[in-house]
């Protein structure tokens, strides 16, 4: 593994293209320690480590089309002193993060710009603990109209120990979209949200026409999300309130409660298999709206 310290970037380049970086370490270097500037098509990094950064500054600033595979940092917290930032997307870039260990930073695990657009793939956050109360995971910035940024397979998240997040969430946005399918997270914290979009489904079938986007979820149930307390609205949404024990809907101002109006649910002969809380339908047998509260269907209609 080559091995770069005590200057300005470890590797600093401008407007490369079908490069690739492999099994480099970077420490110590006053600024970024690995900056890609005006990246072209096909730059790839794999197994960088970004092992300490400066506050401030940055373990990977990514400008262009970039993909980091297996790539670590930072590993200097001991608690005392505060660390860098992980990673900068500059605004037009496009970077994918693949299987990445993201961790001990202080402000931003990721920050991307606005009209960014980023992939998270099977990668997990990890911030600084005890030196960062109120750190952020991962910053979405604003996307480009018809674009999402995704979040795809095991992606996770930890506070590091006496650490937390900012605002009580991991991750933040300025009205990004995004197109969820597993991992750990469901909720951006940010005003407003644009689409968000969440699933865990072996099937999906998307199509998108300015500014609606259609989903066809093959043979599964869609599930309204359990929460506490009411997250952020998005047009169309709904969530059920694990307090309340009640189902709402998001018409725009505010959240209405959906078991005491009138809607079009799937009709079925009997209850659905398997259910989840949140889950409705309607009985054509009985003629009744039934809502699923966790342990028994309740009758909505009466």
């Amino acid at each position: 593994m080559l091995t770069l310290s005590h200057g300005g970037s470890g590797i600093w380049t401008d407007e490369i293209f079908s490069s690739l970086f492999e099994h480099c370490q970077s420490g110590g270097n006053l600024g970024d320690q690995f900056h890609f500037g005006n990246a072209k098509p096909a730059v790839t990094l794999i197994n960088l480590y970004a092992l300490a950064v400066p506050a401030g500054q940055y373990g990977y600033y990514l400008d262009g089309y970039i993909t980091l595979i297996g790539c670590n940092g930072i590993n200097q917290n001991d608690g005392n002193n505060p660390t860098g930032n992980w990673a900068h997307v500059s605004s037009y870039s496009r970077v994918r993060f693949t299987a990445c260990n993201i961790e001990d930073f202080t402000d931003y695990g990721i920050k991307a710009e606005d009209q960014s657009l980023i992939v998270l793939e099977n990668s997990v956050f990890n911030s600084a603990g005890n030196y960062a109360p109120g750190s952020i995971a991962c910053y979405f910035g604003l996307s480009e109209a018809g674009r999402m940024h995704q979040v795809l397979g095991d992606t996770r998240y930890f506070a590091g120990t006496g650490g937390s997040w900012k605002n009580g969430l991991p991750f933040h946005g300025n009205q990004p979209n995004i197109f969820q399918v597993g991992g750990s997270f469901n909720q951006v914290y940010g005003d407003p949200i644009g689409q968000q979009l969440a699933f865990n489904v072996p099937s999906i079938t998307m199509a998108y026409d300015y500014p609606t986007y259609y989903l066809q979820i093959n043979n599964q149930w869609l599930i309204a999300q359990t929460l506490a307390a009411a997250p952020g609205g998005v047009v169309g949404a709904i969530y059920a309130d694990t307090v309340a024990n009640h189902l709402y809907y998001y018409n725009g101002t505010s959240w209405a409660q959906l078991d005491n109006a009138s809607f079009v649910a799937p009709a079925l002969t009997s209850a659905p298999p398997s259910p989840a809380v949140g889950q409705i339908y309607a009985n054509t047998t009985t003629n009744h709206l039934f809502y699923w509260n966790g342990s028994a269907w309740k009758q909505l209609d009466n």
